[in-house]
């Protein structure tokens, strides 16, 4: 619809000013915010405003939440709708799959919008309910496998579901991601990911056993230094490489092939951050002096 000219938005301010000042809580004053809340989506006060008269009117709440998905398809990106309709929801007290299907839809318009995923997020550990997001991520991937926003989402869903990060979980999870990265071997949100995985698996096993179900990441990763593009090594295999052979298993010999990589990237593969890796070979090298 047209925004409204100056002088109505005028209007409609003066009014609301005028209710405020009263502190008016009335029915007529809950369907100003509406107004004043199309002209100007991001008007705390007016939302703020919005919730004072829907408790002292015992304004419709279902009403309210069909409001606020009208005011999403709008004003998606907004600090102001997404904490009130967080509200509306408490005040309810159910509703996880109404929550669920409208954040999905707007996913489909825009797959990083950082306040959806919010409010998705919010939503699931507040209800409890992680029933497909899993088929949500795949669908998300299959259409652009660099999504960060749903890699992120991924690793958020296996953190606070409450699937254990067992050995068949950390099995699966590679896979996945190993095939993602084959399909981009320059996707840096799916290297972050496979690099958090291995993390994991050095967290819980003894040193024995994380070494041996850790092998695969570094033979992944040097099956993949040269998958890069432009004529250049892979940088983000590089980079993997040289955070596992100076990590918690790494051994000195381990520790000097990540000095090397940590030289190629420098001059080769990234330098663009050739200051960055220098460092990063310093401190490796200290590493080295202290053992």
């Amino acid at each position: 619809p047209a925004h409204p000219s100056r002088p109505v938005v005028t209007q409609i301010m003066d009014l609301f000013r005028a209710v405020l000042a009263k502190d008016e809580r009335s029915a007529r004053a809950y369907e100003l915010t509406s107004h004043v809340i199309s002209v100007n989506p991001a008007n705390y006060t007016a939302w703020q405003f919005r919730r004072l008269c829907i408790e002292a009117t015992q304004a419709s709440l279902t009403d309210e939440l069909e409001f606020c998905s009208e005011m999403a398809q709008v004003s998606a990106k907004n600090y102001q709708l997404w904490h009130h309709r967080r509200v509306i929801v408490e005040m309810i007290g159910t509703g996880i799959e109404r929550e669920l299907s409208l954040t999905e839809s707007l996913l489909a318009r825009d797959a990083k919008n950082y306040h959806v995923w919010s409010h998705r997020h919010w939503a699931l550990r507040r209800f409890g309910q992680w029933n497909g997001e899993f088929d949500l991520i795949d669908r998300l991937l299959t259409r652009d496998v660099m999504n960060n926003s749903a890699w992120n989402h991924r690793w958020f869903v296996l953190t606070f579901s409450g699937e254990a990060k067992t050995a068949a979980v950390l099995d699966r999870e590679f896979e996945f991601t190993t095939q993602r990265i084959k399909q981009n071997p320059v996707n840096e949100s799916a290297w972050s990911f496979l690099r958090a995985l291995w993390e994991e698996e050095t967290k819980h096993a003894s040193e024995a056993k994380a070494a041996e179900r850790v092998s695969k990441y570094q033979t992944f990763a040097e099956e993949m230094v040269q998958h890069g593009e432009n004529g250049v090594t892979n940088p983000f295999a590089r980079g993997f490489l040289a955070d596992f052979w100076s990590g918690p298993l790494a051994t000195e010999q381990d520790r000097a092939r990540a000095i090397e990589q940590c030289v190629a990237l420098a001059t080769e593969s990234d330098p663009v951050r050739e200051k960055y890796w220098l460092y990063v070979k310093e401190r490796i090298e200290q590493q080295n002096q202290a053992s």
